[in-house]
């Protein structure tokens, strides 16, 4: 058995009309801060309103990744976008309440609700029992 299979790590990009959606899969640690990092910032000079990060198959992350989503929180800042987190498992959640970064990066249960409306941000205070186990 293959140790590294349970290590898998992915991103993927989709351009939407208003939107860049960077879609994570896999666990978010120190090895992938730089990658996570560029991919975040490279998503925020496209030129679009908005940059949402769909953290729906994200297993783990650690704190170099959230320092990496902070960071593509100030890209997104810089290039005059929005910047929004979508989808995050109930632990990841509450790293995210731990950390205070849900009081800075508007956090949506699916990725529907954070390409919603871009002139009235709708950021969901407490996933609670939305949140996926």
């Amino acid at each position: 058995m293959d140790a590294s299979a349970g290590n898998e790590f992915s991103i993927r990009r989709e351009l939407r009309e208003e939107a860049v959606v960077v879609i994570l899969c896999g666990d978010v640690d120190a090895t992938r801060f730089e990658e996570v990092r560029y991919a975040l910032r490279e998503a925020a000079a496209q030129g679009r309103a908005l940059v949402v990060v769909d953290l729906g198959q994200v297993r783990y992350i650690e704190s170099l990744g959230l320092g990496a989503l902070i960071s593509g929180l100030h890209s997104a800042k810089s290039a005059g976008c929005r910047f929004r987190l979508a989808c995050p498992q109930r632990f990841i959640f509450r790293l995210l309440q731990l950390t205070q970064i849900v009081q800075v990066v508007e956090t949506y249960p699916d990725l529907a609700s954070a390409l919603g409306e871009l002139e009235e941000p709708n950021p969901l205070a407490h996933i609670g029992s939305s949140a996926k186990n």
